[in-house]
């Protein structure tokens, strides 16, 4: 049995490739330019390819290219397959690569109230109940996407109004005080309120240093889904 999940991120692709009950492959490629790893060999190697991730126009790309080239069957994270997680939030307001790391939290810590922080594109911080209900959370700016915002705000800004929006006098400050100290105070007062913080995504072995308890599994969502549909 083989199993080939790929996840299509805004600035990254990940492929992962599991076989007898492991993960035998996982790669990491910018989006740009497009490439399709050579170590994946033929598709006669995968006998099922889930396709999931935010970014839509490139899993219709994605979609095409496997299916032209023989890769399948094909199923979608959200439309052929749901996320097997007891819900109080509604699933259009998470998305299914939340629920995904949810899930996968929630097998590595059950009967645990856990705190799920995604360090990616956008940061994504979500809560599951002791009871295995995953309450919702928020999403907001990731830490480079933050950055980048910033780019234009120049040392030379007169403070006032302006200064409590775009706080600091150079990207840099901008950043530690905009988006670093908030995202610190945020997860220093929610992590109090659970037994378990697992960290996920491009950023989180960073903001481990910061929080020595959290639990740091950068292929969280994958793995949940390949144990949920019996590949790990």
């Amino acid at each position: 049995m083989s199993l080939l999940i790929v996840d299509a991120g805004h600035t990254h692709l990940k492929f992962i490739l599991y076989k007898e009950n492991k993960a035998s492959l996982r790669e990491l490629l910018p989006i740009r330019p497009f490439k399709w790893p050579e170590t994946l060999g033929q598709p006669e190697g995968v006998e099922e390819v889930l396709l999931m991730g935010t970014n839509d126009r490139l899993k219709v790309r994605l979609q095409s290219h496997m299916v032209q080239a023989g890769w399948g069957p094909i199923r979608k994270l959200g439309v052929d397959l749901r996320v097997p997680i007891e819900m109080e939030c509604s699933k259009e307001e998470t998305g299914n690569d939340r629920q995904a790391n949810a899930l996968g939290a929630l097998q590595a810590f059950p009967q645990k109230s856990l705190l799920i922080v995604s360090f990616g594109s956008a940061l994504v911080v979500d809560r599951v109940s002791a009871e295995g209900v995953m309450l919702g959370g928020l999403i907001g700016l990731g830490r480079e996407a933050y950055e980048k915002a910033m780019e234009s705000i120049r040392p030379c800004l007169v403070p006032g109004k302006a200064g409590a929006i775009y706080p600091g006098r150079n990207t840099l400050e901008a950043v530690a005080l905009g988006w670093d100290e908030l995202t610190r105070e945020l997860l220093k007062a929610k992590a109090k309120e659970v037994d378990e913080v697992v960290f996920t995504g491009g950023g989180a072995e960073a903001w481990k240093k910061e929080f020595p308890q959290a639990d740091v599994m950068p292929w969280l969502g994958h793995d949940s889904m390949a144990k949920a549909m019996g590949y790990l």
